[in-house]
C-alpha cells in the first residue's frame, strides 16, 4: 500500500522512516492511509513502530513519519529462509524464529 523512504528529522537530529501511498492517491486510499496513522499512532508497545506525525507532504502526497529501525524486513527475511539461505539459517533457528513469531503475536 506504501512505500517507506528513509529521512533526516532535521529539527530533532534523528532519521525516520516516512511511508507515502505507493502510485495515484485517491479518496479510499487516502482515508485508508489516515486510519492506519490514527490507529497505529494510538499503539504503545516495544514491538510496534512509533509514529511521530502524519500529514501532507509539499509534494501533496498524504506521509507517516515514524521511528526508523535498522535491520532487514520480516518479509526478507522470511524469503531468504524459504530460499534456504545457509548463513540466515544459522543466523535464525527454529528457536529464534518463534522468539520473533512470539514478538509478532504480543504486538
Amino acid at each position: 500500500m506504501g512505500v517507506v523512504k528513509l529521512a533526516d528529522d532535521l529539527l530533532i537530529q534523528r532519521q525516520v522512516a516516512v511511508k507515502t501511498l505507493r502510485g495515484r492517491e485517491n479518496a479510499k486510499a487516502k482515508d485508508g492511509f489516515l486510519r492506519e496513522s490514527r490507529i497505529q499512532g494510538r499503539l504503545q508497545h516495544p514491538n510496534i513502530v512509533t509514529i511521530y506525525d502524519a500529514g501532507v507532504l509539499d509534494s501533496g502526497e498524504s506521509a507517516i513519519v515514524m521511528q526508523y529501525i535498522r535491520g532487514r524486513s520480516l518479509s526478507e527475511i522470511l524469503e531468504s529462509l524459504r530460499g534456504m539461505d545457509l548463513a540466515d539459517r544459522r543466523r535464525f533457528p527454529l528457536e529464534a524464529r518463534l522468539d520473533v513469531f512470539a514478538a509478532v503475536v504480543n504486538a
